[in-house]
């Protein structure tokens, strides 16, 4: 898919004077489309993009764009180009950015295109953006336990496995080697070993959390996530909304001890603050 298309609203700024072709085409769906806003990148980048959103939705619904977007073209014809992913552009491949555009020379078949297709993106599918990273996170910190574990080992000299169990059965029974130093290292390593084989069960279930204020009040768009699913399935994931009164109390906990972290930080058993008031809690 078009990393366009993942655009975070935090990334635009607002645009309010719509004059060239691109921006003339900008207003029509602008004022086609209630309620919808539209933004440019606060950076200066794809400046010949606009991007199309709405309060209360922390992803882009789409973006504009005049000019060619086809493919080796024999002449060079601008197009009013609609981006979406709600378009399936039987033309090109699924990978290719183009299978999510629609053109047209015609404006006012791109304006009812924009109608058509531009809305807010599913929250499975906002949940599905960011949890490659959550992921990686996720299955970083498990490698912390087994770090703990292997350099334990290399501690008491051990290299084959099939030994642990020995020795765990020998402190269990409450035999204390005459090293003392060797003694101390062997139960250590054996506590270890009990973390990162109980670590090694936890399951990447979570739970996608979006805070928003509408009409003064706090709510949350909450996507239980119970594994991780392909592409094409993100936006088949139900979602719930809450207000702060009927927020479940473990998502509630979870979400304010990641709200005073920095973005991008994951905390184990507790989650991951993506930013802009985007989480992901674990149960």
């Amino acid at each position: 898919m078009d990393i366009r298309l993942e655009t975070k609203v935090s990334e635009l700024t607002e645009v309010t004077r719509l004059t060239d072709n691109s921006c003339g085409f900008a207003d029509r769906v602008k004022k086609a489309i209630p309620r919808v806003k539209i933004g440019q990148r606060t950076n200066g980048t794809d400046g010949a993009y606009h991007y199309v959103y709405m309060d209360g939705h922390p992803h882009v619904m789409g973006y504009l764009y005049y000019g060619d977007m086809r493919e080796n073209p024999k002449d060079f014809i601008d197009h009013y180009c609609v981006a979406s992913i709600f378009i399936k552009n039987g033309k090109y491949a699924d990978y290719n950015n183009n299978h999510n555009v629609a053109m047209s020379t015609n404006l006012d078949q791109a304006v009812k295109n924009a109608k058509k297709y531009l809305r807010p993106l599913p929250w499975g599918e906002v949940s599905g953006i960011h949890y490659r990273k959550f992921r990686h996170k996720f299955y970083e910190s498990r490698n912390h336990y087994r770090d703990e574990f292997n350099a334990s080992t290399n501690k008491v000299g051990l290299s084959r496995d099939y030994l642990i169990p020995e020795l765990q059965q020998l402190v269990d029974s409450g035999h204390v080697f005459m090293d003392n130093e060797l003694h101390n290292n062997i139960v250590d390593m054996l506590n270890k070993r009990k973390a990162y084989q109980e670590d090694k069960q936890k399951e990447i279930r979570c739970s996608f959390v979006y805070g928003y204020m509408k009409w003064n009040t706090e709510n949350y768009v909450v996507v239980d996530i119970e594994k991780t699913l392909s592409k094409s399935l993100w936006q088949t994931l139900e979602s719930t909304t809450y207000t702060a009164d009927t927020l479940p109390e473990n998502i509630k906990g979870r979400v304010m001890a990641l709200n005073v972290l920095d973005d991008d930080m994951f905390v184990d058993d507790v989650g991951y603050k993506i930013g802009d008031n985007m989480f992901y809690v674990l149960p």
